[in-house]
């Protein structure tokens, strides 16, 4: 299936401009008026309507641009649809906006592997790994470990 582009995300002094911009105020919404749409895209995606749900992602992004779960959810979703470059794209926004929190550095494991990217892979899973720690999520502890077993080199 082929994926509507999303542009690369604006840098930083263009998203603070945004953000100082008060968007949200403007059109009358909070920022947790976007969950509901967040919640909303998620559906779409389980129910295999991608194209709605990338839709919808990309209009919450023209509402909050430095969203991190707005990027998580783009990231899975072109990671569930083969486009695996994109979905490299929107980890390292992820990465960019929050370089301490794992999970950008798992799902961009992911896409490097099934891009054929093996050392990177690597090192995103060593990043993610080092970053969940001692008692952190498990469940993405465990995506990490079932991960590192496919990236050991064949004997």
């Amino acid at each position: 299936m082929q994926m509507m582009r999303v542009d690369a995300a604006p840098d930083s002094d263009v998203l603070k401009q945004l953000l100082d911009a008060d968007v949200l105020k403007a059109l009358g919404l909070k920022k947790d008026d976007l969950d509901v749409g967040l919640k909303l895209a998620g559906i779409k995606v389980r129910s295999g309507n991608y194209e709605e749900a990338m839709k919808l992602y990309s209009s919450l992004l023209m509402f909050n641009p430095c969203d991190f779960r707005i990027y998580k959810g783009l990231a899975s979703l072109c990671l569930e649809t083969g486009d695996h470059d994109e979905a490299l794209h929107f980890t390292s926004v992820m990465i960019a906006l929050k370089p301490m929190d794992p999970l950008g550095y798992y799902l961009s494991a992911r896409a490097c592997l099934l891009l054929g990217h093996l050392d990177e892979a690597r090192e995103d899973l060593a990043d993610a790994m080092a970053r969940i720690g001692d008692g952190g999520d498990a469940r993405l502890l465990e995506g990490c470990r079932k991960l590192t077993l496919l990236l050991v080199p064949a004997k």
